[in-house]
C-alpha cells in the first residue's frame, strides 16, 4: 500500500477545492502539536493510498491555522494554504511467498515515487535517465553516501526537464537492488535490503545546481524548476512504507 508525504498548514489564501483533505479534519478546537499533526497526517494518508502535501514552511516555523466548530460540533479548519506539491510512495516489491524463503531472502525495495503538481501554475522537475536529482537518504538524518559515481559530472539537458501542468504527476520507479542505489553507511556498503537491522529511509528529490545544466536548457525551463527538496514518506530497508 502506498505511503504519503507530510501535511503542513499555514495562514494564507483561501484553500483550493481539494476534497481528499477535508476528511483529515480532526474533532479538535486547539491545533495539535506540529509533530503529532504530521504523524497523524502520514498515517491517515498511508491507509488510503492518496497523495499528501509536502511541507511548505521553512525550518523553525510553526504551522498556524484557525479552527471553528460547526453546528454538529465538528472542527472546521479555516485560513490555511496547502503546498503546491503532493507526493505518494508505492511499494512494488515482489516478496517470496514461501515462509522459509521469505525469512532468508530480503529483497531490497522496489518503489514508485509520485510527485504531483497541486498548484495553479506549471512546475518543472529534473528526471534524467540516471535520476541524478534523486537519492536515498536515512530518515533519521544519519550520513548516507551513494556508491554511484555516474552523476558526479553529468550534465543535464533540456530533454531532462519535465514540466508538469496543474494536476499532472511525475512517477519514477526505483529498484534499490540495482547498483545505482547502493549506499555506504556506518560500516555497511551495498543494497539496503542486506542490512540486518531495520532502518528507515526516504527518497529525496533535490534540485541540481545551476551549473549542472547544459546550454540547451532554456530560460523558460529554468524559471519553472521547483527550487527546494521533495521528500518521500519514510520506508524501511524491507520496503514497508510508513
Amino acid at each position: 500500500m502506498g505511503g504519503l508525504g507530510r501535511v503542513r498548514l499555514d495562514l494564507g489564501a483561501e484553500p483550493p477545492d481539494v476534497s481528499i483533505h477535508e476528511t483529515c479534519v480532526a474533532k479538535v478546537v486547539i491545533p495539535p502539536d506540529p509533530v503529532e499533526e504530521l504523524l497523524a497526517a502520514e498515517h491517515y494518508a498511508a491507509m488510503f493510498g492518496e497523495f499528501a502535501e509536502q511541507p511548505e514552511l521553512g525550518s523553525g516555523e510553526r504551522d498556524r491555522f484557525a479552527v471553528a466548530l460547526n453546528d454538529a460540533g465538528t472542527a472546521v479548519i479555516r485560513d490555511y494554504r496547502w503546498s503546491e506539491i503532493a507526493t505518494k510512495l508505492e511499494d512494488l516489491t515482489v516478496r517470496p511467498t514461501d515462509p522459509v524463503q521469505a525469512r532468508d531472502d530480503n529483497p531490497s525495495p522496489h518503489l514508485r515515487f509520485n510527485i504531483r503538481n497541486d498548484s495553479e501554475r506549471p512546475i518543472a522537475f529534473v528526471a534524467d535517465a540516471q535520476d541524478c536529482a534523486f537519492s536515498v537518504e536515512a530518515a533519521d538524518g544519519q550520513a548516507v553516501d551513494s556508491l554511484h559515481t555516474g552523476c558526479a559530472d553529468a550534465q543535464l539537458h533540456a530533454a531532462d526537464v519535465v514540466v508538469l501542468r496543474p494536476g499532472e504527476s511525475l512517477a519514477r520507479e526505483f529498484k534499490l537492488e540495482e547498483p545505482r542505489w547502493h549506499i555506504r553507511s556506518e560500516g555497511f556498503s551495498g543494497e539496503i535490503g542486506k542490512l540486518q537491522a531495520w532502518q528507515q529511509f526516504r527518497l529525496a528529490y533535490r534540485p541540481p545546481a545551476p551549473e549542472r545544466f547544459a546550454a540547451d536548457v532554456t530560460p523558460e525551463q529554468r524559471a519553472l524548476l521547483w527550487g527546494s527538496a521533495v521528500l518521500s514518506p519514510a520506508f524501511n530497508n524491507r520496503g514497508r512504507v510508513d
